[in-house]
Formats: structure tokens, sequence, C-alpha cells
């Protein structure tokens, strides 16, 4: 398994400054821990895998909904 973190950005229209991280932990989970960057304690939330696969499936469909807001607006 390959040791890496990934961390994404809040979208620069928002206005805040937050940070989504999405790592593998040392349970056999997926870790994603939200924090403020001016904050120091994070927001961990750790899911198994079956959980995990619910989540991509889920921000998939939210995805969808944009992207169709896009081309009918």
């Amino acid at each position: 398994m390959s040791n890496h973190k990934v961390i994404f950005l809040s979208s620069e229209d928002s206005g805040i400054s937050n940070e989504l991280e999405v790592y593998y932990n040392v349970r056999n989970e997926v870790t994603v821990s939200l924090k403020e960057t001016e904050h120091f304690y994070p927001v961990l939330v750790s899911l198994d895998k079956p959980t995990a696969i619910k989540l991509v499936k889920v921000l998939k469909s939210e995805i969808s909904k944009i992207e169709e807001e896009v081309s009918n607006g």
C-alpha cells in the first residue's frame, strides 16, 4: 500500500481557508480530515471500505447534479 496523503483546498470563491485531507490509516480505513487553517485541531472521520465506497457514490451523484445545473443554466 502506498504511503501518501491527498490535500484538497477550498475553492477560491468560498472566501474560506479550509483543507480536506484524505489518507489510508493503520486500522485499514480511509480517514478524511477537515481543518480550518486558522485552527489547530482537525475534524476526523474514519471510514471502513464499504462506507468509503458509498461516500464516493454519493459524491459522484452530487457532482453530476452540479454539471446538470451548469448545462441547464
